[in-house]
């Protein structure tokens, strides 16, 4: 059965980016993030950097160069 798990609440950029590293290696199928990618000051980095974990299994530290300006 696939799994989807929901963002929670705002963090910061590293915290969201770890937390998302973390429950994609426990088997996760996908997320739903709101408010992190909404309300980023980077919409386009953050979706890109978590992009970058769930397909291709970047860590946070790595997906995190997409959030660079």
């Amino acid at each position: 059965v696939p799994v989807l798990v929901r963002g929670g609440g705002k963090a910061d950029d590293l915290g969201v980016l770890q937390r998302t590293s973390e429950i994609m290696s426990q088997g996760v199928r996908g997320l739903v993030y709101g408010r992190n990618i909404i309300q980023h000051p980077n919409p386009a980095g953050m979706t890109r950097a978590l992009m970058d974990i769930v397909h291709t299994g970047a860590g946070a530290e790595e997906a995190a160069k997409h959030l660079a300006v």
